[in-house]
């Protein structure tokens, strides 16, 4: 589980239709860049989530190529 403060929200196309990512700086201090999970979109929608603390269930794979940053995958509303 990570908890930390929303930092952006991008909204990205693929041939899968459009899905939402966001940044997540961790209370521990690093950052998470990871799908939105659907419930906390239809929460707070893509206007309000930016800036909002959460708490979600993601799997992190660490960055080759620095210390602080992970990317998430499997996200969920903790």
């Amino acid at each position: 589980v990570v908890q930390g403060t929303v930092l952006s929200v991008k909204e990205r196309y693929s041939d899968w239709g459009v899905s939402y990512k966001m940044l997540l700086k961790a209370q521990e201090g690093f950052k998470v860049w990871t799908t939105v999970p659907s419930k906390l979109w239809d929460a707070y929608k893509f206007e309000t989530l930016t800036g909002k603390e959460v708490a979600i269930k993601v799997t992190l794979k660490p960055s080759d190529s620095d210390p602080k940053f992970a990317i998430g995958s499997r996200p969920t509303v903790a």
